[in-house]
């Protein structure tokens, strides 16, 4: 039983990728496979919460724009910006006319 509810991922999440869907409904279906688990008997209550934490918390983040914006683009930015070297005079006029 445990087998089909894994195909059952592999042929939700191809189908997904095939169709290039939007990240809400990567978020709808990962819930969805998450609460049929517990639903059919296939698995049982903690093992829904730790496939909850695990699949739909992470999509939860990447399909709520404004909250993928606040925790990570926001963080990685920050971390690019004290990597990257400050722009010189030259790249900044070059930027700045439209050509190289």
């Amino acid at each position: 039983m445990l087998a089909w509810y894994v195909i059952v991922f592999l042929l939700l999440a191809g189908a997904l990728g095939i169709v290039q869907a939007p990240a809400l409904a990567w978020l709808a279906g990962l819930a969805l496979w998450v609460a049929a688990g517990p639903l059919t008997g296939i698995t049982n209550t903690l093992a829904a919460a730790i496939l909850a934490v695990v699949f739909v918390l992470p999509a939860l983040i990447f399909a709520i724009r404004p909250l993928c914006a606040a925790l990570i683009s926001a963080r990685l930015l920050a971390l690019f910006r004290k990597i990257l070297p400050e722009m010189s005079d030259t790249e900044r006029d070059a930027i700045e006319a439209d050509t190289v």
